[in-house]
């Protein structure tokens, strides 16, 4: 019988040994404070690409460009954002002009425009990861915050949806002129052809803006952010064909830079989309400031 009290006592011990050998936190480790979220960088998950359809006389964009900043905030590096001017809010004004001079517009812009009819809509306009929401992929701002806190099932602050590609962006700055490897793994088999587009974007453009909610409306030196300046290899992109797990592509694309762009305020900008019907596969986000 003793010994059979001892033999029960080490299973006890054993038991209580494994529970605490087992209760350890396993990444990712999550830290949110209502705005702070401390991610993985091994988790590979879905990125959201929020599209915002804006322009410079468009008094109620700047409350768009506010929504897609809170979004960023919230989710960091998971969201990534690119600003279009487009149709008749981006035009501009004779050189001569007091205000409103800057010409934000740009052929890839202008297509999604004809494309989508975005800007007959009325501005401001979106689209989320360009997925259909309501039998529309085009929605107003108001709704982008439910959008995508959709994509945060748990409301732990990461995105749920486990990507079925890599994107990365291999950035080589020379004095004028930015050479791009955009390498794409594939994670996992897909049935549809896949197309990538590399653009560049820029941050902290002081500029002009119209806004209905300051007096006076016309703000001087508004602080426009990821402004739509180029796509490297069209407005459609480049074919990749259909990915399967472990297919690994690299498209090497060169772009001169612009005496206009502060190369420093600028990122790359790299998303893969359905051929058939556009949406977001995965989108990737590199600052080329950092690459210096």
């Amino acid at each position: 019988m003793k010994n059979k009290n001892q033999m029960l006592s080490i299973l006890i011990a054993g038991i209580i040994l494994l529970q605490f050998a087992c209760d350890k936190i396993e990444p990712p480790f999550i830290e949110n404070n209502n705005i702070d979220t401390i991610i993985n960088p091994t988790n590979n998950i879905q990125k959201v690409l929020i599209e915002d359809f804006t322009g410079h006389k468009c008094g109620n964009c700047p409350r768009a460009h506010e929504e897609a900043e809170m979004l960023k905030t919230i989710y960091g590096d998971q969201v990534v954002i690119i600003a279009y001017h487009i149709g008749f809010f981006a035009t501009t004004n004779p050189p001569a002009a007091p205000n409103y001079t800057t010409d934000f517009t740009t052929p890839s812009g202008n297509e999604y425009d004809n494309l989508w009819g975005i800007s007959a809509i009325g501005l401001p306009q979106g689209m989320i990861n360009r997925n259909n929401y309501a039998g529309n992929n085009i929605v107003n701002y108001p709704t982008w915050s439910n959008i995508v806190q959709d994509y945060d099932n748990d409301n732990d602050g990461l995105f749920d949806n486990i990507a079925v590609l890599k994107i990365t962006n291999n950035i080589t700055l020379n004095s004028n002129n930015i050479e791009c490897a955009v390498n794409i793994k594939g994670l996992n088999n897909s049935t549809n052809e896949s197309k990538v587009v590399v653009c560049l974007v820029e941050d902290n453009v002081i500029d002009w803006q119209k806004d209905y909610d300051s007096s006076p409306s016309d703000i001087e030196n508004y602080t426009h952010n990821h402004v739509f300046r180029k796509s490297l290899n069209g407005a459609w992109g480049n074919s990749i064909g259909i990915m399967t797990n472990n297919t690994d592509t690299t498209i090497n694309l060169n772009q001169s830079i612009n005496p206009d762009w502060d190369i420093n305020n600028c990122s790359i900008i790299s998303y893969v989309y359905n051929a058939d019907n556009y949406e977001i596969i995965q989108v990737e986000e590199t600052k080329i400031s950092n690459k210096n």
